[in-house]
C-alpha cells in the first residue's frame, strides 16, 4: 500500500505542475498507463496541501480498488495478486475504505 501510495503522490505532483523545467518527465509517473479521469486531478486550493492531497490519495485508492473488486469478482486472493499486494494489505484497505463488506470476499 505504502508503493501504491508514493506512486500516486508522485503522479499527482508530476500531472499538477509540481514539477518544471526539461528534468520533469510526466509520462515517467503514469508509464504507459493512459491519463486519468480529469475529476481524479481537481484539487481544493482552499485547504491545506497535505488534506488536499490526501483527498486526491483518498478518491484513487477507492476507485482503484473498486474497479479490481469489480473485475475479479469480489475474489480477494485475485485482487492481491492484480494489485501486487499481500492479502493482508487488501483487507486493511478494504476495511479503511469501509468497502469490504460490499463484495463476498
Amino acid at each position: 500500500v505504502r508503493e501504491l501510495r508514493n506512486a500516486i503522490e508522485r503522479a499527482v505532483t508530476f500531472r499538477a505542475g509540481g514539477a518544471s523545467g526539461a528534468d520533469a518527465d510526466p509520462s515517467a509517473a503514469w508509464s504507459d498507463e493512459p491519463a486519468p479521469p480529469p475529476a481524479m486531478l481537481d484539487v481544493d486550493v482552499s485547504l491545506p496541501f497535505r488534506e488536499s492531497k490526501a483527498r486526491v490519495v483518498a478518491e484513487f485508492e477507492r476507485r482503484y480498488a473498486t474497479k479490481l473488486l469489480d473485475a475479479h469478482g469480489g475474489n480477494l486472493s485475485a485482487v492481491a495478486r492484480s494489485a501486487g499486494l499481500d492479502r493482508m494489505s487488501v483487507y486493511k484497505l478494504l476495511d479503511r475504505l469501509r468497502l469490504r463488506g460490499r463484495w463476498k470476499g
